[in-house]
């Protein structure tokens, strides 16, 4: 997988899974990191790439000039409309075009929907003591998110939290996520093992604690 490789390598992985079993004997609550490739699909990046290819093309008359090697303008029309749909699709592959092409809002809200997608599907609403933490990476968009159940979120306060997502955040512009999950991992446990200390000879932890890999949002 380049895209991930060019920020998590295999000592990467090792560090986090270590700062999570530490963080698995300090807490009952639960932990959960997620690195996804991108938060959408972005479904309108190729057709909005066409259409400016497209405009681009028209203004500078190509289909006149191909008119003659069609022999009528509709064809020639038509002839252009099909390549400047290729060449969309084309550019659409690129994240940095699909970033151009999609509002900050809009990429914002994306990474912010998909999170919460994340936190379901991954069961952490059922975490013990709803003290389950989200800890989620959007690498396509740049961003981080940190959720957290009911039984944590407003213990810890929205400064906790805040600080947690810029630890994610700051290591992944430097390309150096297992640094930057080793600490939010720990920045987290530290809270939740302060209202959510281990249970001396629990259960086992209700949720899988391990790094999760999404190719592509849920």
């Amino acid at each position: 997988m380049p895209w991930l490789n060019r920020h998590l390598d295999h000592a990467g992985r090792e560090r986090i899974e270590s700062a999570l079993r530490a963080a698995d004997r300090a807490t009952s609550g639960e932990i959960v990191p997620v690195i996804a490739r991108r938060s959408a699909r972005y479904g309108h990046a190729p057709w909005l790439a066409a259409a400016l290819c497209l405009a681009a093309a028209e203004s500078a008359d190509w289909t006149g000039r191909l008119m003659p090697a069609w022999g009528h303008r509709t064809l020639a029309a038509a002839a252009l409309a099909i390549l400047c749909a290729a060449i969309g699709g084309l550019l659409a592959r690129i994240p940095g075009v699909r970033r151009v092409l999609t509002p900050r809002g809009d990429r914002i809200l994306a990474v912010h929907r998909a999170a919460e997608a994340a936190f379901h599907h991954l069961a952490l609403h059922r975490a013990r003591g709803d003290a389950g933490v989200l800890l989620y990476v959007s690498l396509e968009e740049r961003r981080a998110v940190v959720l957290a159940g009911a039984g944590i979120a407003d213990l810890a306060g929205p400064e906790h939290w805040e600080q947690t997502c810029r630890l994610l955040t700051l290591a992944a512009a430097k390309r150096d996520l297992g640094r930057g999950f080793e600490e939010a991992i720990a920045h987290a446990a530290q809270v939740l093992a302060q209202h959510h200390p281990a249970l001396a000879g629990g259960p086992a932890a209700v949720l899988a604690q391990r790094l999760r890999i999404l190719h592509e949002p849920f």
